[in-house]
C-alpha cells in the first residue's frame, strides 16, 4: 500500500525522479541473468540451492551484461563448475550416441551389401549346378548302366546342394555300396535337408541347419572306416580334427562341447587300423596347416581329388598340403559363379603351382532354355495353339522358396543380370543362358507379379537365343516379354517399342512377317510414334525404325506407306552413312522387293542393281 501511494505521488509530483528503482533488482537490469535471479529470489520462486548470500547481491551493477558463455565460465563458483561438467558430459554422451548410430548404420549397410552378394551368388550356384548335373545325368543315362565314376561325377558336380548330392549318393549306394556309403555320410556334413543354400544365405547369422547333422555325418563316416582305403581313413580323421579345432562362434564353446568334439576325433584316430598313430597325427596336422593358408571350412572335394589315390607316402608334407590347397581352391572356385573372382582364384592357384583342371570334365553345356524360361515358352506356345514341350526325363527342378526378408531383391537381380552379360561377352552363351534363367527365376520369386525385371530378363534371354540361332525359343520369349509388359510390367513407350521391334525383326528373318496381322497392327501403333527415339531423327537407329515400319506396312499390303518409309530410309542412310555401306544396299533391296510385289519390274531391277553394286556383286 505504501509503494502504491508512493508511485501515485511520484506520478503527480513533477519533482519525483522517474528513474527511482521499483525494487532492489532494478539496478541489475543491465545483466539479464542477475536480474532474473534477483527477481526469483525477491518473489520467492528461486530454486538454486541454499547458499546464505545470493550471488546477485555481490554483483557489480556497473559490470554490464556478458554473453551467457562468458558468465558461465568466469569465477570458481561451484554452481558453474557443475554446469560445465554436466554440459561436457551431455556433449560427450551425444558424440558417443552419434558414433554408435553411425557405426550401426555402417554395419547394417555392410551386412545388406554382403547379403545381396550372397543371395545372387547362391542363386547362380544353384542354377549352374542344376544345369551341369542335368547335362551329366542326361549323358550318363544314355548308357545301360551308370558306372561308379558316373556317380562320383554326379555327386561332386552337385556340390554344395544337399538334395542333389544326397539323391545321387543314395542311388550309388543302392547300386554299388562300398565307398559310396562313406560319401553318402559325407553329404550329410554339408547343409541339411530342410533348407536350400539360398535359404541359408544370410551374412553373420546363426546357421539354420541343426549342427548335429555335421556331427552325425562324421560319426557315420567313421562307422565306415574299417572298409575304407587308408587315405580315406586319414581324410576322415582330418575332417573330424578340423571340426574339433574350429568350434564356430555361434556354437557352445564350453567344456562339454569341446570335450565331445575331441572325443569324436580321438575315436577316429583309434580307428586308423594299420596306420601308426604318429603318422596319422602328422598327416592331420600337415593338412590342417595347409587349410589355414587357403581357408575354407568345408573339405568335401578332398574326397574326390584324383591324386588322393596316388598318395602313397603319408609323411610327405608337401604332397599332402598340395592336395588340400587344390581341393580348397577348387571349392572356392565352385562357390564363385561370377567370372572376375574365378579369374582371381585361378591366378592364385597358378602362382602357387596348383592345378585346378581336375574337375568339371562333364559334357559341355548347350544353349538351351532353363526351367524358368521354359515355363514362359510353354505358356506362349499354348497361347499360339502349339503343343507344350515335355521336360527331359529325370531332370532336377529348380525352385526358389518365397521369402520376405530379401536384402534388396532388385540389386540381387542386377548382379545376376550382370553375370549373364559377363558370360555372353566372354563367348559363353550357354552359361549366359543359365545365369539369365537364374535372374528370371529370382525376379519372379522375390518381386511382385509381372514386375518389369521379368520382362526385361525375358527380352534379354530372347536376344541371346536369337544370336545363338535358336529362333523358336527366342520368338516365344519375345512374345512372353510383351505379354508380361502388357499385363502390368512397368516400361517406357520406347522400351515397349523395342520389344515389338525385336519380335518383328525375328519374324522378318524367318519370312513369317505376314502370319499375324493383329500383331503387326499392334506393332505399328507402338513403333510409329517412337521411330526417332532415342538418338534423334538423323540417326542410324531412326533409319532402322523407319525400315521396320516400312516392312510392317508392306506386310499389311499398305504399299503406298511402305514406299514412303523406304524412301525416307534410303534418303537418311545416304546422308549419314558412307556410300558403300551395306545398310544403304538393304534400303535399295527393300524397295526392289516392294516394286516386284506391285508389278513394277523395271524399277525393281534398277533398285536391285544398286543394291548389288554395294554388296559387291556387280561393277
Amino acid at each position: 500500500m505504501n509503494r502504491l501511494l508512493k508511485l501515485i505521488f511520484c506520478l503527480v509530483a513533477t519533482t519525483c525522479p522517474l528513474t527511482a528503482p521499483a525494487d532492489q533488482c532494478d539496478n541489475l537490469r543491465n545483466n539479464q541473468e542477475a536480474y532474473r535471479d534477483c527477481v526469483n529470489d525477491w518473489y520467492g520462486t528461486r530454486n538454486r540451492g541454499s547458499e546464505p548470500t545470493p550471488w546477485w547481491k555481490n554483483y557489480d551493477p556497473n559490470a554490464g551484461s556478458a554473453p551467457a558463455e562468458q558468465s558461465q565460465n568466469t569465477g570458481d563458483d561451484p554452481y558453474y563448475a557443475r554446469q560445465r561438467e554436466e554440459s561436457e558430459r551431455k556433449a560427450a554422451a551425444q558424440r558417443e550416441e552419434q558414433a554408435r548410430r553411425a557405426k550401426a548404420e555402417s554395419d547394417a549397410e555392410f551386412d545388406k551389401h554382403m547379403n545381396i552378394r550372397m543371395e545372387a551368388s547362391k542363386t547362380a550356384q544353384r542354377w549352374r549346378a542344376l544345369a551341369r548335373v542335368n547335362a551329366l545325368a542326361a549323358a550318363a543315362t544314355n548308357k545301360k548302366t551308370l558306372a561308379p565314376a558316373d556317380y562320383s561325377d554326379l555327386i561332386v558336380t552337385a556340390y554344395p546342394h544337399w538334395d542333389l548330392m544326397h539323391y545321387w549318393a543314395e542311388q550309388a549306394v543302392q547300386q554299388y555300396g562300398g565307398r559310396f556309403n562313406l560319401l553318402l555320410a559325407l553329404t550329410d556334413t554339408v547343409g541339411c535337408p530342410e533348407y536350400s543354400q539360398l535359404e541359408l544365405s544370410r551374412f553373420g547369422n546363426v546357421p539354420k541347419c541343426n549342427p548335429q547333422y555335421q556331427e552325425k555325418g562324421l560319426e557315420r563316416m567313421q562307422a565306415n572306416l574299417k572298409e575304407a582305403a587308408r587315405v580315406d581313413r586319414l581324410m576322415v580323421c582330418f575332417k573330424t580334427y578340423a571340426w574339433f579345432r574350429e568350434i564356430p562362434r555361434y556354437a557352445d564353446r564350453n567344456s562339454p562341447e569341446s570335450n565331445r568334439r575331441q572325443a569324436l576325433y580321438q575315436a577316429c584316430m583309434a580307428s586308423l587300423g594299420d596306420i601308426p598313430a604318429n603318422i596319422g597325427s602328422n598327416f592331420v596336422e600337415a593338412a590342417f596347416q595347409a587349410r589355414l593358408d587357403v581357408y575354407h571350412p568345408d573339405h568335401f572335394l578332398l574326397f574326390f581329388h584324383p591324386d588322393r589315390e596316388r598318395l602313397g607316402n603319408f609323411t610327405d608334407t608337401a604332397a599332402i598340403q598340395k592336395l588340400v590347397r587344390e581341393s580348397v581352391l577348387m571349392m572356392k572356385l565352385l562357390n564363385q559363379p561370377s567370372l572376375e573372382p574365378q579369374t582371381r582364384t585361378r591366378k592364385e592357384a597358378a602362382a602357387g603351382g596348383l592345378n585346378l583342371d581336375w574337375l568339371d570334365k562333364g559334357p559341355a553345356l548347350v544353349v538351351a532354355p532353363g526351367p524358368a524360361a521354359q515355363r514362359h515358352i510353354d505358356q506362349a506356345r499354348a497361347q499360339q495353339g502349339k503343343p507344350v514341350q515335355a521336360a527331359p526325363a529325370g531332370a532336377h527342378r529348380a525352385h526358389i522358396a518365397p521369402r520376405t526378408d530379401w536384402a534388396d531383391w532388385r540389386q540381387t537381380w542386377a548382379l545376376l543380370n550382370n553375370m549373364m552379360v559377363e558370360y555372353q561377352n566372354a563367348g559363353n552363351p550357354a552359361m549366359a543362358a543359365v545365369m539369365g534363367d537364374a535372374a528370371l527365376a529370382f525376379a519372379e520369386a522375390a518381386g511382385p507379379a509381372n514386375n518389369e525385371y521379368i520382362h526385361i530378363t525375358l527380352n534379354k534371354l530372347a536376344q541371346l537365343f536369337e544370336l545363338a540361332g535358336k529362333h523358336e525359343p527366342a520368338e516365344f520369349l519375345y512374345r512372353s516379354a510383351i505379354g508380361v509388359q502388357d499385363t502390368g510390367g512397368t516400361s517406357s513407350a520406347q522400351g515397349q517399342a523395342a520389344y515389338y521391334a525385336n519380335l518383328v525383326d525375328l519374324l522378318r528373318k524367318q519370312q513369317r512377317i505376314t502370319e499375324n496381322p493383329a500383331l503387326i497392327r499392334r506393332a505399328l501403333v507402338i513403333l510409329t510414334p517412337q521411330w526417332d527415339k532415342p538418338d534423334g531423327p538423323q540417326s542410324v537407329g531412326a533409319a532402322w525404325a523407319l525400315q521396320r515400319i516400312g516392312v510392317l506396312h508392306r506386310a499389311l499390303g499398305d504399299y503406298a506407306r511402305a514406299e514412303e518409309h523406304f524412301d525416307k530410309v534410303l534418303d537418311l542412310r545416304k546422308r549419314i552413312l558412307p556410300a558403300d555401306h551395306r545398310d544403304i544396299g538393304l534400303a535399295y533391296e527393300s524397295k526392289a522387293i516392294l516394286y516386284r510385289m506391285t508389278n513394277r519390274p523395271a524399277e525393281a531391277d534398277q533398285m536391285q542393281h544398286e543394291a548389288d553394286i554395294i554388296y559387291g556383286k556387280r561393277k
